[in-house]
Parts: C-alpha cells; sequence; structure tokens
C-alpha cells in the first residue's frame, strides 16, 4: 500500500473476534506458493483474532 500497488477497501469495516472464515482452495498435491502463502497468512490472521 506504502507505494499504491495495493489500495484499501472497506476501510470502515472492523473485524470481529470470532467471526467465521473460510478459505477455499483446490486440494492439489502441491500448491502454488502464493495459495500456500495466503492460506498460512489467513490462518495467522485468525488465530491473533481469536
Amino acid at each position: 500500500m506504502r507505494i499504491g500497488l495495493l489500495q484499501p477497501i472497506l476501510r470502515s469495516y472492523t473485524p470481529q473476534a470470532g467471526l467465521p472464515i473460510a478459505v477455499v482452495f483446490p486440494q492439489k498435491r502441491y500448491l502454488s506458493a502464493k495459495v500456500r502463502t495466503f492460506v498460512e497468512f489467513m490462518t495467522e490472521l485468525t488465530t491473533t483474532l481469536k
């Protein structure tokens, strides 16, 4: 966001603890690095919100 490539959306939205979030991705033997990184990011994010 600092260099302008990403733009924030839903600025007024505040995530709430306990809000169910699902990440759906294809079950392949080898996930792409982008998908694996995103799933790991979401896992860490949801554990910090608990």
